[in-house]
Parts: structure tokens; sequence; C-alpha cells
């Protein structure tokens, strides 16, 4: 997620987006490209932040390691449809100065599903942050369903019911039970 609207914050993101491809080239290691993206917005003193989430999954493993720079957490819904909120390491966005870029790790079970969200999805001016999480953890379970195209736009707008402040972005991953 880019800071900003328009054209500027467009131009950002696919600035972001070509970089990123670049460096899966190189190396795909969580932390080494985000770390990668710290030193580009150092020495090309890139203005403005950027949220990011960058996972990878060893599905021999089901291992699925994350560095999270800004983002909240991601949910995860159990096949079942049980949620948990995925602990990550709090981390600043690129262009606030480089973390050192940790990687979280956890389990992704087969029929598990990943959730990704940029902040509009559940930030309100009339509520907390915990209003909000607790809003997304509740619909969760809806992403359990077959179809996730449509499960995912069912739950996008159960938590959008009011007029909507900023972007929306989610990702929904599902792995697969076979």
């Amino acid at each position: 997620d880019v800071m900003g609207h328009g054209i500027p914050a467009a131009t950002a993101m696919a600035q972001m987006r070509a970089s990123i491809r670049a460096l899966l080239c190189v190396d795909a290691e969580p932390s080494v490209v985000v770390a990668t993206l710290d030193d580009m917005f150092r020495t090309l003193a890139m203005e403005g932040l950027v949220t990011l989430a960058y996972a990878v999954l060893d599905t021999e493993s089901s291992q699925l390691r994350m560095v999270n720079a800004g983002h909240y957490p991601p949910l995860i819904v159990r096949s079942d449809g049980r949620t948990l909120f995925a602990r990550t390491v709090s981390q600043r966005p690129l262009g606030a100065g480089g973390d050192d870029r940790a990687e979280t790790t956890w389990l992704l079970e087969r029929g598990d599903t990943l959730l990704l969200y940029t902040d509009g999805l559940i930030e309100r001016r009339s509520e907390t942050i915990d209003e909000g999480l607790a809003r997304l953890g509740a619909s969760g379970p809806v992403l359990a369903k077959s179809g996730l195209s449509t499960a995912l736009d069912e739950l996008i707008a159960s938590v959008t019911v009011e007029t909507l402040e900023d972007d929306v972005t989610a990702i929904a991953v599902r792995r697969r039970e076979d």
C-alpha cells in the first residue's frame, strides 16, 4: 500500500511492483527482498511510505515465511472456519528507516486460507482498530467456503458496510487440500 492518492501514488506503486519483481529473480527470501527495498529507499532518497507484506510458502513443509513492513496482521482462516490473526514481527513501513527485516514463520495447513489486506479494509474514523480487526475476524469464516473469489467478495461486502474512507486491497490465498 502506497501513501497518497492519484498519479504520484500510482507511479510509486508501479515502481515498487517492478522493483519487487526484479528482486525475486535474484533472491526471493522475504528478509532479503524487503531489506533490499529498504536499501533502495535510502540510496535513491525516495520519499513517501510503502507498507508491504511479503510471504513465501514452502509447500513441502507447510511453512509460510513472511516479512510484514507496516501492515496489520494477516488473517488465517482454517478449513473448518476458525480464524486467527497471525502474529508477525512489528516493523516500520518502507521509507520510514529500515528495521532488521525479521521473518515470521508459521504453518499454513492444507485447506487454510491466508488473507492479506490494506488498512482501508478495517480502519474507520468512528471506531478503534481493535473494533475493525474484530469485525474482520468475525467475518473471516466466509473464506472457508468453496469459491474463494466469491467468498472474498462476500467478506469485503460484510466488513465495509459504511462508506469507505480509503482504498481497499485484499488478497486471499488458499492452500489446496490435495
